[in-house]
């Protein structure tokens, strides 16, 4: 296999650029030596590695942990070293058995030994000079001819649905991508594409043809594409779910999800150990029910920038909020606290979605992936088991983890001993005046290539929504969804009144804890597999 020439690389991988959106933004750190040992190590990974670390499926995520830790401002020397763990596990790229031009683009879909073939392609699409990522996402992630036209596949064949194959692998294509799109890295986009393009069609139930728009793709809906850079938090526009134009809350969604009985748990064969086994049984016995409810999340975009830009931005925080509250609370129990493997996911994909948004150029396709995405994450959180929210527990568990507690708990290791003059809280001393720090410092060292990301989404959702005050979800609590239980003894949102911004903070303590704080001396633990059933 020949490796790319000097020159296609360094188109592919240049210094990386500010994202698209004005978030996520990135932490203080960042110099020329780890910017060069940065893309020092993505090309070597980009040239000797494949997507895949085993013949199992199992994704490579080596450049998530490099762009990760790189954005929370890791030396040089840790990337060096975060790299050099990550490469001993992974499978040398091997030539693919074809070439992928634009005529066999659709014959090849969905096998691993194709991606070397992909990648090539999407390598040099992405090169041309000129070339706009929105414009390339647009042509082969979102139009009608890589989805669903019939012109060049015929009545009798599959179609390429190459969004179903972006948002599949346990959303492994479109983190990748997000990546690559957040720092302007080419290199990076190809490569999730290619990974986006060896992946199989596997939730079509979840994203049907009616999600897209096809027909509202005309010169106006162009036009209004040029919003302006996403703030996440500009307006008061923004943080209000009952913005115009804006369908029903996500979580009022997921709370008449709690009280359907065909979702139960006893409804579905999760009894393997398999991730995927778990998931596509949900989606064969009850993928339609799924998509139903994830059609109840529907919003209308005016053309109008700024009544757009608001509304989408609400969105997208009603996603976060889901799916941190699916990850953190879902997760906890009087028992403790599982680190899910899979909901995890959820939360480390939810931070791409401003940077999506900004780049996509029509505002049908903006529309069409959080609603396709949304779809996806309730039919993996009903394949884990659909747990419902004891909110009121949950913070009465974490009152320590609340920055703004008096009784606010250590972090472990050793402690500091602060100089009698030194700002305290109640007249003790102040050891934790930010908990992010310690968490982030701990983050940067641990070898674990999901906790960084993890933690880093966390932090983005505090940052941006941590000044929500409990009272924020009032307004839900009178619908009838979110009556206290849901019968059978199971837990609906009871609380739901109480939740407010500490909510990321404290899923981030409980997550390093379950992990473990390695850099303070603690022992390395791992991610929660058995469901929540």
């Amino acid at each position: 296999m020949s490796p790319p020439s000097p020159e296609l690389l360094a188109r592919l991988f240049p210094i990386p650029s500010a994202p698209p959106s004005d978030v996520p933004t990135r932490v203080f750190g960042v110099s020329s030596q780890s910017t060069e040992i940065l893309l020092k190590c993505l090309k070597d990974n980009h040239e000797k590695f494949h997507v895949f670390f085993n013949d199992r499926g199992f994704h490579n995520h080596t450049s998530h942990h490099l762009l990760a830790i790189f954005a929370l401002g890791a030396t040089g020397k840790v990337i060096e070293s975060a790299y050099d763990r990550n490469a001993e596990i992974q499978r040398p790229a091997y030539d693919s058995p074809m070439s992928i031009t634009e005529s066999n683009f659709f014959e090849h879909l969905g096998k691993e030994d194709n991606y070397n073939a992909y990648l090539n392609f999407f390598s040099y699409t992405l090169a041309e000079k000129d070339v706009d990522i929105g414009e390339v996402l647009e042509r082969f992630i979102f139009s009608e001819k890589y989805n669903f036209d019939k012109t060049s596949k015929g009545d009798d064949k599959p179609h390429p649905e190459m969004l179903n194959r972006f948002l599949a692998g346990l959303l492994h294509p479109i983190i990748h991508t997000g990546y690559g799109v957040e720092f302007g890295l080419r290199g990076i986009l190809a490569e999730g594409l290619a990974m986006a393009s060896v992946h199989p069609a596997e939730a079509s139930k979840l994203i049907p043809e009616s999600f897209f728009d096809f027909e509202s793709n005309s010169a106006v809906s162009y036009i209004t594409s040029m919003l302006p850079r996403l703030s996440l938090q500009q307006s008061s526009a923004i943080s209000e779910f009952g913005a115009m134009g804006s369908g029903g809350h996500l979580l009022a969604i997921m709370a008449r999800m709690l009280k359907d009985p065909r979702l139960d748990s006893e409804k579905h064969d999760l009894s393997s150990p398999d991730l995927g086994d778990k998931y596509f049984n949900v989606l064969s016995q009850s993928g339609d029910i799924v998509r139903e409810y994830a059609e109840q999340w529907d919003f209308r975009l005016t053309g109008d920038a700024a009544s757009d830009t608001a509304i989408l931005n609400a969105k997208i925080e009603e996603i976060f909020w889901a799916h941190v509250l699916i990850y953190g609370v879902g997760g906890w129990s009087e028992k403790g606290f599982l680190a899910d493997f899979v909901n995890m996911h959820l939360v480390t994909s939810a931070i791409f979605m401003s940077n999506f948004v900004a780049v996509l150029k029509k505002p049908s396709s903006k529309k069409t992936l959080l609603r396709s995405y949304v779809s996806l994450s309730l039919g993996w959180w009903v394949s884990r088991g659909r747990p419902g929210f004891a909110i009121t527990n949950f913070y009465e568990a974490t009152g320590g983890f609340d920055p703004d507690d008096a009784a606010q708990s250590e972090v472990p290791g050793p402690q500091p001993t602060p100089n009698e003059k030194a700002l305290k809280i109640g007249g003790k001393p102040n050891l934790l005046p930010n908990p992010w720090y310690s968490i982030l410092q701990t983050t940067l060292t641990h070898p674990n290539e999901h906790l960084c990301k993890l933690q880093r989404s966390l932090a983005l959702a505090d940052s941006l929504y941590g000044s929500r005050a409990a009272g924020h979800f009032e307004h839900l609590k009178s619908l009838s969804e979110f009556d206290v239980g849901v019968g059978a003894g199971k837990v609906g949102f009871e609380g739901i009144e109480k939740l407010d911004g500490s909510l990321f903070i404290r899923v981030a303590r409980l997550t390093a804890d379950r992990l473990g704080w390695m850099r303070e001396g603690q022992e390395e633990q791992g991610w929660d597999f058995v469901g929540l059933a």
